[in-house]
């Protein structure tokens, strides 16, 4: 055990280097174990404001004097799964393709609360063994270590929430019950995505957008783990098998920090600022326009280039990001048939009056492939966002416009 406090004494100073100086808000003492007992918790921060704060946080807090050093007599250490470093070569490129690595860093709890902002933060103290607890202390240590703390980040399947979960359900062996009344029945990826992000519009315009049909096929209690939120719900009433009987696994449950229950988030969004509105509006701009290039039968080129120049970055980004990356959720995602660069074909042939016969079959085929997108959205194989059909009717009706302009031609 000296040498795995020595890793955390040397991983928290490089932490320890990074920190902002802020003041945060301190937590209660840590309490006075008995002798060599071990106190293993799990912790849960309410939603904040960031983007990426959404969905709430879950770390591991254990207090045991074999953990203590001299930064941290008390030995009260809180092992967070959701730590990545930007430092680290090709950090962007890797996250986009979803080959970013993640951390298990120890934290102090004077640095638990760091920019908090007044987030709830909730302890449910587990009921283990000396034997369980001493497993999960042992395998923290050495997960914190440095050739051992990192892993492969997934979103929904292994994050900063399943983590805790998986270490916890080792430690009792695999005797852990979730009851299903505990969480959303019949749910699925994507509905708690929109719950989570509603005072987001534009946030979940950009995930409904990439994320594809296995988003929409419903998922069971353990899958739901993936929000820290509900991973805490369900442990709430979740049992494990002691000694032949059914006991909750949550001995106590503290709040640590108090604040509103579902976290600082901001208001929500005005309607009119959302992505609803602003597709809305560029419908009847694009439906004008048409009916402003029928009537005098020439095209508005520097709206065709603007709009498919948009279409074709938009697609490009799905394109990639269904293709050319490892993210879970993004294949097979049918806006890839409505989405993509073939449209910056049509920003760069309407300025052609020679090309006018390939900017008709290119518009056609837009157009079609517009309107398959749409069948797949009513069937719901794949849910669209609300913000997508006025965008998808903006594209159908202007590629018919080129379309019929281009007949004349």
């Amino acid at each position: 055990m000296m040498r795995q406090a020595a890793v955390l004494t040397t991983i928290l100073a490089a932490f320890l280097a990074t920190a902002l100086a802020a003041a945060a808000p301190q937590l209660p003492p840590a309490p006075q174990l008995p002798g060599d007992s071990i106190r293993v918790s799990l912790i849960t921060f309410a939603p904040g404001d960031e983007t990426y704060e959404l969905f709430g946080h879950t770390e591991l807090r254990v207090i045991s004097s074999d953990l203590a050093t001299a930064a941290n007599p008390t030995g009260d250490w809180f092992f967070n799964y959701g730590v990545f470093d930007f430092t680290t070569p090709g950090f962007f490129w890797r996250f986009a393709r979803g080959q970013s690595d993640y951390l298990c860093m120890p934290v102090l709890p004077s640095l638990v609360t760091q920019d908090n902002e007044g987030r709830k933060m909730t302890e449910q103290v587990l009921d283990l063994s000396y034997d369980e607890a001493c497993a999960l202390r042992d395998y923290l240590a050495w997960n914190a270590q440095p050739e051992n703390r990192e892993y492969r980040y997934r979103y929904f399947s292994d994050n900063c929430a399943t983590r805790p979960r998986d270490i916890i359900e080792r430690a009792v062996g695999g005797t852990l019950q979730y009851h299903n009344d505990s969480l959303p029945r019949a749910t699925t990826y994507r509905q708690l995505l929109t719950r989570y992000t509603a005072h987001y519009p534009w946030e979940q315009f950009g995930i409904d957008m990439i994320l594809g049909a296995p988003c929409d096929t419903l998922i069971d209690t353990r899958q739901q783990m993936f929000v820290p939120m509900l991973l805490a719900r369900a442990m709430a009433t979740a049992t494990r098998d002691r000694d032949g009987r059914a006991t909750p696994i949550v001995s106590q449950t503290i709040v640590l920090l108090d604040g509103p229950d579902d976290g600082t988030v901001l208001p929500p969004t005005p309607w009119y600022l959302g992505p609803v509105a602003a597709m809305t509006a560029l419908l009847l701009i694009t439906l004008a326009v048409c009916l402003h290039d029928w009537r005098r039968r020439r095209l508005s080129r520097w709206f065709d280039t603007i709009f498919f120049l948009s279409l074709a970055i938009a697609g490009a980004v799905v394109w990639f990001v269904a293709f050319a990356s490892s993210h879970e959720a993004t294949w097979p995602n049918y806006n890839v048939l409505w989405l993509n660069p073939l449209w910056l074909v049509l920003a760069v042939l309407v300025w052609r009056r020679k090309w006018a016969r390939p900017l008709r079959y290119v518009a056609l085929v837009g157009a079609i492939l517009t309107l398959i997108t749409a069948l797949v959205w009513l069937t719901r194989l794949q849910v669209p966002n609300v913000a997508f059909w006025p965008l998808a009717a903006a594209t159908t009706a202007r590629t018919l416009t080129l379309v019929h302009h281009t007949k004349r031609q």
